[in-house]
């Protein structure tokens, strides 16, 4: 109990010193300490979550005791959303995003990155049961095979993913760029499973994620190769192209909302 006290409070004194770095000089005193209560609330929130791969419950996805990005959005707006992680062996399998909603509720997305079906629970409640594998991998064509050292690859993939762009629409704001988060959301590694390299990447508006790239140098048939898969993480129409090709796309999802998808929006209420 201690030790999940302990990493609560660091990954609030993160997220408090967050706010204070990104403050305006407009924001009163009693603005920053609001947000920070609601940066507390959120926090609390996807701590009374439980995901567990399908199977076996005895053994939960281990929650990064920190978020993995702090965003806004001034089109929807947002002004303090939280991306966190879920981890297995060290790999991210699932990830969540919350921010504030209307009518004191909360909005949260959840995004399988696992090959695996997964269940998500709150307070013995099961909200998601994605059934179909949330990564469908694909080589990165004419990369090179990965470098030597961490440093190198991270630049290699920064390099590689140059070409993508993608944007996303809707009928309010139209066609919107997304613009590439230069560093990794989570960076691991997992070589007793043949994934030397890993990074998950993100697509933002503002720096709100929209879409989600994962970024593996994988060992196939005993050599290393770049492979990557596409993962959604919004609600609206979305599109990415490989230079001047289009290379996926999806329709705005459907307004009622399906809890075994491998991305699900939820509208809840929270009770504190």
């Amino acid at each position: 109990m201690f030790n999940q006290w302990r990493k609560h409070c660091s990954a609030l004194a993160i997220i408090s010193l967050a706010l204070a770095i990104h403050a305006t000089g407009d924001e009163t005193t009693k603005q920053l300490a609001d947000r920070a209560a609601t940066v507390a609330r959120l926090t609390k929130t996807i701590e009374s979550y439980s995901i567990f791969m399908d199977g076996d419950h005895e053994h939960p996805l281990e929650l990064l005791n920190k978020p993995v990005l702090h965003y806004s959005d001034t089109i929807s707006p947002v002004t303090d959303g939280l991306v966190f992680a879920w981890m297995k062996a060290g790999r991210p399998e699932a990830v969540m995003a919350l921010h504030p909603g209307t009518q004191g509720r909360t909005w949260i997305e959840f995004k399988s990155l696992s090959l695996s079906p997964l269940t998500a629970e709150r307070q013995g409640r099961v909200e998601w049961t994605p059934r179909s594998a949330g990564v469908d991998f694909r080589p990165l064509e004419n990369a090179a095979a990965p470098e030597a050292t961490e440093g190198k690859r991270l630049t290699q993939m920064r390099s590689m993913l140059r070409p993508f762009t993608a944007s996303v629409q809707d009928n309010v704001n139209g066609s919107q760029p997304l613009r590439l988060l230069p560093q990794p959301l989570v960076r691991y590694a997992q070589p007793e499973r043949g994934v030397l390299d890993g990074a998950l990447f993100a697509f933002v508006l503002s720096t709100n994620p929209e879409l989600l790239l994962v970024v593996e140098a994988q060992t196939m048939d005993d050599k290393q190769q770049w492979m990557y898969s596409i993962a959604r993480f919004t609600g609206r129409q979305t599109e990415l192209r490989f230079g001047d090709q289009q290379i996926w796309t999806t329709a705005d999802l459907p307004s009622t909302k399906d809890p075994k998808g491998s991305f699900f929006q939820l509208r809840a209420l929270i009770d504190d």
